[in-house]
């Protein structure tokens, strides 16, 4: 961040902070949440091995600003970042996370990610089975979390169930795409026992795909702010649920305005 960000009008200071002793006394945090290839990160991590700084590997989970991680994109950073760090030496690694836009990625759905950052560094990367045997979860179950964490799921559920500005810029191709993927999807787990916060996603899926289909309604709405304030008051505190309760309330209030 510092010669990315900081110093790149001003040489003399940036020469200052190479020739620092600054260098011999910390830990590099190198961070990269790109789904880049195994030789991207190889020569990121060897920019500081050169100079013999100690770092660590920081991969990302890709929860930010979303209801739900991508799972597609997280578990091909992990791999590749992990993996490079592991070949290169790294002494460890540091998994991010973060909360942009008041953190609706409940904390419980960063969980299989971890194990597989764990799996991925140090084990087989075998996550998906041990996820199972840890949590006593069927396939099914599993398949589920997967498919909500497709990038057609989870980059794009909060911008149907609020309709924001990308919503009403979707070309009528990618609306009858998102459609059919989210209805296919749905059936490809119906009937299947999920545990309750992924079961809320099931339930912000099927609300969002009423939204395209122009059927959602009021209740829809206050049904996702009862199931999601219980969730959020079983692993954090109040403050900042006020924040997303107001969001579904809105949506809520644009529906009854139709009316």
């Amino acid at each position: 961040m510092i010669s990315g960000m900081y110093l790149r009008e001003d040489q003399s200071k940036w020469a200052e902070v190479i020739n620092s002793s600054l260098w011999k006394e910390v830990i590099v945090a190198n961070w990269d949440y790109s789904p880049s290839p195994k030789q991207h990160f190889q020569e990121k991590i060897r920019i500081f091995k050169a100079r013999n700084v100690q770092q660590i590997a920081c991969p990302g989970l890709s929860n930010w600003n979303r209801y739900y991680p991508n799972f597609q994109l997280a578990v091909e950073n992990l791999k590749n970042f992990l993996t490079a760090s592991r070949e290169e030496g790294v002494s460890g690694f540091l998994i991010t996370a973060w909360g942009d836009d008041g953190e609706e990625c409940l904390f419980s759905f960063l969980e299989p990610l971890m194990l597989a950052a764990v799996e991925i560094a140090e084990g087989k990367g075998e996550w998906q089975e041990k996820w199972m045997t840890i949590k006593g979860e069927s396939k099914d179950a599993l398949r589920a979390r997967m498919l909500f964490g497709e990038p057609d799921v989870s980059e794009i559920l909060k911008h149907v169930i609020f309709r924001d500005a990308w919503f009403y810029r979707l070309s009528p191709e990618r609306r009858a795409h998102l459609e059919s993927f989210w209805e296919k999807s749905l059936k490809e787990i119906e009937g299947v026992h999920l545990p309750e916060d992924v079961e809320f996603i099931r339930r912000l899926l099927e609300v969002a795909l009423k939204v395209l289909r122009k059927e959602a309604k009021v209740s829809d709405y206050l049904m996702l702010s009862n199931i999601y304030s219980k969730l959020w008051l079983k692993e954090r505190k109040p403050e900042g649920l006020e924040k997303i309760v107001e969001r579904f309330w809105g949506a809520a209030g644009k529906e009854d305005m139709k009316l």
